[in-house]
């Protein structure tokens, strides 16, 4: 029983001399001194720099939220003002150092829930709401919405997350990945196997981009009210051909699927489609 109750006595003791130490420790200038740290207001985003919203194009408008932080050892006890700005130099010096082309995105694309934002006593975040317009953007464009802390009232604003550049993507609900199977059939010469995964591109609303058979030139469909589908060459290698890419049999698009059943042909029929188009996931 002595052996035990010893066994206990110096457990306690390390115990206690580990407490001591690290009590110590939290003291020495190797440890950051929580107590010492002041109050830095932050976009908690921006340590990339960079984001990606997309929407679905659409007549009634689409939101995402930016979210601004107050980084202190207690929340503040009184509200604290925060001022925001849309910067285009933000979004030209990442242009400059990234070797991109994104475009400032157009001031009808969207709305700003405010430029001052009030972060509430005992709170440390505070949301900027974006309401973006979907219908509005191009969607062969790469726009950017670049956001930055312009002022805190007095504290200090992050300099390594004051901005954050978001880009906003719109796409029809027809975008996305598809496993193209069929074949085509150069008349006289032999028949090819369909057999790839497509990426879809929006055009606008109710057309995506695709390409010929097996083939890399370009080739809209648009899907139809009554979900028939117009198929429209639109590249330019084919134009000089003794006749034109056109339709060719029924075109359809089942929403319940996601699958475009097509047929197409160009060079009078010398070179003929039938390909089934099924979706498999997003772009």
């Amino acid at each position: 029983m002595k052996k035990i109750s010893y066994l206990k006595n110096i457990s306690m003791l390390l115990g206690l001399a580990a407490v001591v130490s690290f009590s110590s420790c939290l003291k020495d200038k190797n440890f950051v001194d929580f107590a010492a740290v002041g109050v830095t207001v932050e976009l908690p985003l921006a340590p990339s720099g960079i984001q990606a919203q997309s929407f679905e194009i659409s007549s009634t408008p689409a939101t995402f939220q930016i979210a601004v932080n107050v980084a202190s050892p207690k929340p503040l006890s009184t509200p604290l003002d925060v001022t925001i700005a849309v910067d285009q130099a933000a979004l030209t010096a990442y242009n400059t150092a990234n070797s991109t082309s994104y475009e400032l995105l157009p001031a009808a694309a969207y709305t700003l829930s405010g430029t001052k934002l009030t972060v509430p006593a005992n709170q440390r975040l505070v949301y900027l709401t974006v309401t973006v317009k979907s219908s509005v953007i191009d969607p062969s464009k790469a726009y950017v919405l670049p956001i930055s802390l312009v002022d805190a009232s007095g504290q200090t604003i992050n300099a390594n997350y004051h901005t954050l550049l978001t880009i906003v993507g719109v796409k029809n609900k027809y975008d996305g990945v598809y496993k193209a199977t069929g074949k085509f059939v150069r008349v006289g010469l032999d028949e090819r196997t369909i057999n790839q995964n497509k990426s879809l591109s929006t055009v606008n609303g109710n057309t995506v981009q695709s390409s010929v058979a097996d083939l890399g030139s370009p080739l809209n469909l648009t899907v139809n009210a009554d979900n028939s589908v117009t198929v429209t060459f639109a590249g330019s290698s084919l134009t000089t051909l003794p006749a034109e890419y056109t339709q060719d049999g029924v075109n359809t698009y089942d929403p319940t699927t996601k699958t475009f059943t097509l047929h197409y042909q160009y060079r009078s029929g010398a070179r003929t489609t039938e390909e089934k188009l099924v979706y498999v996931g997003p772009r």
